[in-house]
């Protein structure tokens, strides 16, 4: 169990002068938390309660630098408790090549920042095995690029298509330690590298004046490797088991100014390692407004199949029905 107080300030302020649109300010967010760890002492943290502060301060400035091309420059200083001041620079360029096309390339950097669980993490199994977190865990970080095009050649036609290359570094790894004899002791580390690049697009279309069309897609493939000197000894699915592909439908109808039908149908392509069968399935709502405070409604999820699984290890999700009623007053 995990008691966790949370303050959470922010001050921001947006200037404009001439070509320039400038926004600025700070933040800053305070946690204290205390866990109650395992009686056992085989799971816990050490120390079980502390202070982390997450404080930053951000400038961007749009830069009009022609009738239809817009530049925009942006920089975080973020400082966290695990992490020490880390730069996070933003570069945005928009081109609108009509009135209804938007051309648009960015590259920014992002990190994720060492936690408790990276930092001050114990497991201990008797005998067997030793897992402990690492005081010099380092924030894993990525580069990421994109390259994207936005149209709505009509009022019932949008639609938006994209491409991207993500550079990673110092990714989370568990490596093997020096310990007593019969005694497997891990610890995390950040040993693993890699890229992933893939396309995502997505539509919206009035079919006609009461039905409307959602598709969306997204292809994602992964190269990573681990670093000279680490001790592999997972595959580097340990950062992540991610479909190559998915898509989705949404469908919403209007069949009169009081009853709706909504659905969803969405594929999952299958995982590689651990493997799990890609899927379909199918979700659905009716809702009807009764009067002026009265909306009923019965959605069905998963209706495909009698269950399913997401993860390898999960439970078996299975339909589900929920029938609602809700009164405005």
């Amino acid at each position: 169990a995990m008691t966790l107080h949370t303050i959470d300030a922010e001050l921001q302020e947006r200037l404009s002068h001439g070509l320039h649109r400038i926004v600025w300010g700070v933040g800053l967010r305070t946690h204290h938390y205390e866990i109650q760890n395992d009686p056992s002492g085989f799971l816990g943290f050490e120390p079980a309660n502390n202070n982390l502060l997450l404080a930053n301060l951000f400038a961007q400035d749009t830069i009009v630098l022609a009738r239809n091309l817009d530049l925009t420059l942006g920089l975080k200083i973020e400082r966290a408790t695990y992490a020490g001041w880390s730069p996070l620079p933003d570069l945005r360029l928009a081109w609108r090549a009509a009135d209804d096309a938007l051309v648009w390339a960015s590259a920014s950097r992002a990190i994720r920042t060492p936690t408790p669980f990276d930092h001050d993490v114990f497991e201990v199994v008797p005998g067997a095995i030793m897992l402990t977190g690492n005081p010099n865990f380092r924030s894993e970080k990525v580069n990421a690029f994109e390259i994207g095009y936005r149209a709505q050649p009509s009022d019932e036609l949008s639609y938006s298509a994209s491409v991207f290359y993500n550079l990673y570094d110092d990714l989370r790894t568990v490596e093997l330690r020096p310990g007593p004899p019969g005694v497997l002791v891990l610890q995390w580390d950040n040993q693993m590298r890699g890229a992933a690049w893939g396309f995502e697009a997505w539509a919206k279309w009035q079919a006609t004046s009461w039905w409307r069309l959602s598709p969306g897609v997204r292809l994602l493939r992964k190269r990573l490797e681990y670093k000279p000197g680490a001790s592999a000894i997972v595959g580097t699915q340990e950062a992540g088991n991610d479909p190559s592909h998915q898509w989705l439908l949404n469908s919403s109808m209007d069949l009169n100014e009081n009853l709706s039908f909504d659905t969803i149908l969405r594929h999952v392509g299958a995982l590689p390692n651990p493997g799990l069968e890609g899927y379909e399935e199918l979700s659905a709502s009716v809702n009807q407004r009764i009067g002026e405070h009265l909306d009923v409604s019965l959605s069905g999820f998963n209706l495909l199949h009698d269950g399913h699984r997401e993860t390898p290890s999960g439970e078996v999700i299975g339909r589900s029905v929920i029938a609602q009623a809700r009164w405005r007053f």
